[in-house]
């Protein structure tokens, strides 16, 4: 009868593997979340920046026509690009879900507006602090009237 010694073959058993498998599953379960809600909110924050960018762009503007560019209703700020790229050459008017960043003035006050994470409006406006991907980011008159902070969900 042969003699049994220590085993040569090397390797990992299949419970190890199995171990190893779930372990990252965990990992994974409670890292994606995190991660996506760390890129929705870096989206609000280079939204806002880009924002605070084109109504630097409209005070400029503004100082030296004593107006606004007027728009009735809410219209693409892309229309702007031509009066604005004056100011700022590299001028970016999508916010960061590549949606156009929307304008409206009566010539004396302007409002720009992010529709966000869905696209789409989402009224009425909180005046304030929102805590929500999908709540709306407003810039009027050089002061954000709705913006993110805090907790999103």
């Amino acid at each position: 009868m042969p003699a049994r010694g220590p085993s040569t073959h090397r390797g990992f058993s299949l419970i190890e593997l199995l171990i190893v498998v779930a372990i990252l599953g965990m990992i994974a379960v409670i890292a994606i979340p995190n991660l996506i809600n760390t890129i929705q909110r870096s989206r609000q924050s280079r939204t806002m920046a880009e924002m605070r960018v084109f109504g630097e762009a409209l005070e400029m503007y503004q100082q030296d026509n004593n107006i606004y560019p007027w728009a009735a209703g809410a219209v693409p700020a892309d229309v702007l690009r031509p009066f604005l790229s004056v100011y700022i050459r590299n001028i970016t008017l999508v916010d960061a879900w590549q949606q156009p960043l929307l304008y409206s003035s009566n010539g004396t006050r302007y409002t720009v507006v992010s529709y966000a994470a869905n696209g789409a409006a989402d009224l009425p406006y909180t005046n304030g602090p929102t805590q929500r991907f999908v709540s709306d980011i407003v810039l009027s008159g050089g002061t954000f009237v709705q913006w993110p902070e805090g907790v999103q969900y």
